[in-house]
């Protein structure tokens, strides 16, 4: 298990409710499953122990897609508000940064694909990695959903976090809020936005289902009682970043602290204080240079405790 102290929280698992309907093309079901794999990138991996370091150039949860005429494959990243992808407009040396086994995106050759006049997209990650270029308008197809003429960044300009070579994936479909989509003069929805509202509940709705098998799903539309026991409970989000932000959540007693709901991130980070208290319970904790913990698995781990409030 891989443990960052930092003040915040990236979880693998979530059950949501927020966002108002957007104005997007009406989609003709009421809801839909999309199958998710997990995937550790090879790159990510450490030597040592074989846990997965909280890398955004690949790995985590991923689903399959078709952009255009394209297959390619996604991280689902509720920690962002872009769907961008890899494409044959970015430079040939980043082209073969790209580790994914298939072909890149080319919009030149979609009939679908159109450029958005002054439109762009610009995206900086907290491990130093980054993508930019023009947003077009483009044919979506996740799982048995299309979406037509959605906007999405076609990447020109891809810089990968500095310890990575290459990326496995073709980019992110971000599954945050609006208030955080990266294109500019306007703002574009999220993927999230239209599929939330597919079931017409009262509050749109999206639930991710990570299993450590390495298979899950994401449903949108809906939630699914069999996957979870007791009441779902409303817990307030703060999108005013447009990030999942829970502003009151605690952890082993510490006081409230703000959590974000990232299943782009592969570790867990906590305030210092929390994590220590938590690990002084586990036998073999240790924290490396880097101020990461590990603790190996055979040894059990000790209650692991969160509580999450409206104030």
């Amino acid at each position: 298990m891989h443990f960052n102290s930092m003040a915040s929280l990236g979880l693998l698992a979530t059950a949501v409710r927020a966002l108002p309907r957007p104005e997007t093309p009406t989609i003709q079901k009421r809801s839909t499953r999309l199958q998710a794999k997990r995937y550790h990138s090879s790159s990510s991996l450490n030597a040592r122990d074989g846990s997965s370091g909280n890398y955004f150039n690949g790995g985590g949860w991923l689903l399959t897609a078709q952009i255009g005429p394209t297959n390619v494959t996604l991280n689902i990243d509720t920690g962002s508000s872009d769907l961008w992808v890899a494409s044959t407009l970015m430079p040939s040396s980043q082209q073969s940064q790209i580790q994914t086994g298939h072909s890149l995106y080319d919009p030149t050759s979609s009939s679908t694909a159109h450029q958005q006049s002054g439109s762009t997209f610009n995206i900086d990650y907290a491990d130093g990695s980054s993508s930019s270029g023009p947003s077009y308008t483009e044919n979506v197809q996740i799982g048995d959903v299309l979406i037509e003429g959605f906007s999405i960044g076609i990447c020109t300009s891809l810089t990968l976090n500095p310890s990575q070579t290459s990326r496995d994936t073709d980019g992110p479909v971000g599954l945050a809020f609006q208030y955080g989509n990266s294109a500019r003069p306007t703002q574009q929805p999220t993927f999230a936005e239209p599929l939330m509202n597919l079931g017409g509940t009262s509050g749109a709705m999206f639930a991710t289902h990570f299993k450590p098998e390495d298979t899950g799903s994401i449903l949108f539309g809906a939630g699914d009682s069999s996957l979870y026991t007791g009441q779902l409970v409303s817990v307030a989000i703060d999108n005013s970043t447009g990030a999942w932000n829970v502003p009151q959540m605690s952890v082993q007693s510490s006081l409230p602290i703000g959590m974000i709901a990232d299943t782009g991130a592969l570790s867990m980070t906590l305030p210092a204080n929390a994590l220590e208290n938590y690990l002084a319970g586990v036998d073999g904790a240790a924290q490396d240079a880097t101020a990461s913990w590990y603790y190996p698995l055979r040894n059990g781990t000790a209650g692991f405790a969160a509580r999450f409030s409206n104030g």
